[in-house]
């Protein structure tokens, strides 16, 4: 938004310290929204916070000029940053649904890894366990099996 609001001003002819004053305050508005956006759910800490800074900027703004390089700009100069303020928000509106629905996405997919890595730990498991039953079954046989074995010796020895 910023790079268009300065070639805007070079194609139109604006003066260079009334872009990039507008260029300024373009980017507080941007820095407040997203401010407000991870202030979100307001408590009164962070309701503090945030109308502590847009009034410290506002008295930086006023008090200390030179700081920001902020020059008076004339009123045709303001409306072209309240457009682009509002073109700001729209676009910082756009990204943020962007984001979250991708934020969404990557959760969901993680999700699914993590389900069926468990499907899977839980299906190895099982295996394991069947193979060990038959395993001791195996064992227990061949136990009965040498008992019955010795047993039969000693009917035959008789």
């Amino acid at each position: 938004i910023v790079g268009s609001l300065v070639i805007f001003g070079e194609v139109f002819g604006l003066q260079k310290e009334d872009v990039a004053t507008s260029a300024t305050l373009v980017l507080s508005v941007v820095g407040f929204m997203i401010l407000y956006h991870i202030s979100m759910p307001p408590n009164k800490y962070r309701l503090f916070v945030f109308f502590a800074n847009i009034a410290g900027m506002f008295l930086a703004f006023t008090l200390l000029p030179q700081f920001f390089s902020i020059v008076r700009i004339p009123t045709t100069d303001m409306i072209l940053t309240i457009i682009f303020s509002f073109a700001a928000e729209s676009v910082f509106r756009i990204f943020t649904w962007v984001a979250e629905r991708g934020q969404r996405w990557t959760l969901l997919k993680i999700n699914g890894i993590k389900r069926n890595i468990k499907r899977r730990e839980e299906n190895n498991r099982r295996k394991r366990d069947d193979f060990r039953g038959r395993l001791e079954n195996r064992r227990n046989n061949r136990k009965v099996n040498k008992s019955s074995r010795k047993t039969d010796r000693r009917r035959n020895k008789k």
